[in-house]
């Protein structure tokens, strides 16, 4: 097994694992609480080089929008440079993933041109289907460092699903390895 197989046999453990974890304690809390959509249907992120992860910034706990994330940054070929301060985005994928994880909704940029500090976005299909309650999203951003050796971010969360709380903050604090949440339009649904 290559060194670049390795890594990436590694990343989907740890999402595979995450995704575990999650479809666990949902199945285990789902008869106790009323299941809420307060996701965001229009997410709005700002690109900043200057970030980082692991830990990702954002909040998470059984008191907040988030159960569990999962941030990496990694380079895509292992033996490049440890230079992993990006100068461009070259593309980005986005899963709206549902309550068991599953990918419901995809998209995927490919020959971008994005610098730090541009805002991309990100629509929901929550006001499409609004019985198919999101259970998460993930995201991946492909970049290049000065050398032009690809950086990977690779990021996930879980909702909690909880009907009196956001998954994200437009405080400009909130963000996960290169994307810093700005802002959002919520569109609240009850599963009934």
């Amino acid at each position: 097994m290559t060194q670049r197989q390795l890594s990436k046999a590694v990343l989907s453990s740890i999402f595979r694992a995450l995704i575990f974890k999650v479809f666990l304690r949902s199945s285990s809390s789902q008869g106790q609480q009323n299941l809420c959509a307060c996701s965001p249907s229009r997410f709005i992120w700002r690109l900043d080089f200057t970030l980082s992860c692991p830990p990702s910034k954002i909040s998470q706990g059984s008191n907040t929008g988030i159960s569990d994330s999962v941030c990496l940054i990694f380079m895509e070929d292992p033996t490049a440079s440890t230079d992993y301060t990006p100068v461009r985005v070259t593309g980005i994928q986005v899963f709206e993933l549902n309550q068991n994880l599953e990918a419901v909704k995809t998209r995927f940029r490919s020959n971008l041109n994005l610098v730090n500090r541009d805002t991309f976005q990100f629509t929901s299909g929550i006001e499409e289907s609004p019985n198919d309650i999101p259970g998460g999203l993930q995201m991946r951003i492909r970049a290049e460092n000065a050398g032009g050796d690809v950086i990977i971010n690779d990021w996930i969360v879980a909702y909690t699903n909880s009907c009196s709380v956001e998954p994200f903050q437009s405080n400009g604090l909130d963000s996960l390895g290169y994307a810093r949440f700005v802002s959002s339009h919520i569109t609240h649904l009850n599963n009934l």
